[in-house]
């Protein structure tokens, strides 16, 4: 019998197949759209230069580091090189000396880094810690800038003076001599440091800031006395203040907890300037800095305006150091950075997990069904040396297997 309506017929098996069609492209574009998320998202380890593993000084923990990242999904390794005015590397304005016993000894941990780690498709950071010096006061940068070049508390104690520690009721956050911000040396100083390692390390990824940032008054032992660590020229100012107010009104505005626009404002130049001069002379690296979790105390307490410098295109990205075993404080400084996606990444404290792994499994489910249109947010685990031990292992292989 004839078709009547051949057209109508061959019409639907075209759309048929068109239809179909449709679907396979769909679902491989899902595929793919789904495998390029996983690899899109950060996983990241801070690696230390000083402490009880000592990687970056020792052969033998130099070879369990390898070993230990040759299992691994790490993705980024964020490599200490730069800690108290101190470097892993040749420099003119820093104690080159770590770097100095390596060579003596034919070992240069660097180079051998970021070879292994190019191999295998791994971003190394330089890490750096910026505005902290600890307690030597001999350092390079504490000889060309002196007491004057550091933070002192509102009755003119210097952190230099107290080799760190802080008076009675005034202590630093974390102990150490902190750099004034503002003070041209330290800038220029930092500014050097990122491009001698840019120069002599052109294998390197990024740059990743540490200790950006100033210090504010905490002691669990003590009852705080001060609200916060002044400049010099901040400390002249309060000087003067106090010869112009009576004493009640001094005290109100020493309660004032805020740190100065000043402050801020001088540890944000120091990142434009680092900014600049990478776009400048190295403009494939990647910018990043370790921050404070809770925006407002950062920038409130800590002159670390972060949302400023993602807004700006100052860095690339963060990581926030979100350490605590409790979720539901971990949840609330976490969702304050969903806004940012992948540019905003989640430092966790993995040595809090070591007795119980599912403290950091619950922090990385949480992280993973955070998904934004702006990427993935990474998960950076501080650090390697809490993890380089029989129970470290173990619960990296359970972290892992979440991946």
């Amino acid at each position: 019998m004839m078709n009547k309506y051949p057209i109508k017929i061959s019409t639907i098996i075209v759309s048929n197949l068109f239809l179909k069609s449709l679907f396979i492209l769909s679902s491989l574009e899902l595929i793919f759209m789904s495998y390029a998320g996983a690899e899109e998202r950060k996983i990241g380890l801070w690696i230390e230069a000083e402490g009880e593993v000592r990687p970056l000084s020792d052969k033998k923990e130099f070879k369990k580091l390898l070993d230990t990242l040759s299992k691994s999904k790490f993705t980024d390794l964020y490599v200490q090189i730069y800690r108290h005015n101190r470097s892993w590397f040749p420099s003119k304005v820093s104690d080159s000396t770590p770097y100095y016993e390596n060579r003596r000894k034919g070992f240069y941990p660097i180079n051998k880094l970021i070879s292994f780690s190019k191999k295998r498709g791994i971003k190394v950071h330089a890490w750096i810690n910026a505005l902290r010096v600890g307690e030597n006061t001999s350092t390079p940068i504490l000889e060309k800038v002196g007491e004057e070049g550091t933070l002192y508390d509102s009755k003119g104690t210097s952190l230099y003076s107290t080799k760190g520690e802080g008076a009675v009721g005034c202590r630093p956050d974390t102990p150490g001599i902190w750099l004034d911000p503002s003070n041209e040396e330290v800038r220029n100083t930092l500014v050097t440091v990122s491009k001698e390692l840019t120069t002599r390390y052109p294998g390197l990824s990024g740059i990743h800031l540490d200790m950006i940032r100033t210090t504010f008054p905490y002691s669990e032992n003590e009852t705080t006395l001060c609200k916060q660590f002044l400049t010099k020229s901040e400390l002249e100012e309060a000087k003067l203040l106090r010869s112009s107010l009576n004493e009640a009104e001094f005290k109100s505005e020493l309660k004032q907890e805020d740190t100065s626009d000043f402050k801020r404002q001088a540890v944000t130049d120091i990142v434009r300037h680092i900014r600049r001069n990478l776009d400048m002379t190295a403009p494939q690296i990647e910018l990043s800095a370790a921050v404070l979790a809770n925006y407002t105390k950062a920038k409130c307490h800590a002159s670390q305006d972060w949302k400023a410098w993602l807004d700006q295109g100052l860095v690339d990205n963060v990581v926030t150091m979100n350490y605590t075993t409790q979720i539901d404080r971990f949840s609330r400084e976490f969702s304050p950075i969903s806004e940012y996606g992948k540019k905003a990444n989640v430092g966790v404290g993995a040595w809090l997990s070591l007795g119980d792994k599912n403290i950091l499994i619950e922090q990385v489910k949480k992280v993973k069904a955070t998904e934004s249109t702006k990427g993935s947010h990474g998960i950076v685990l501080f650090s390697y040396a809490n993890l380089a031990n029989p129970k470290g292992l173990s619960l990296l292989k359970s972290f892992f297997e979440e991946f």
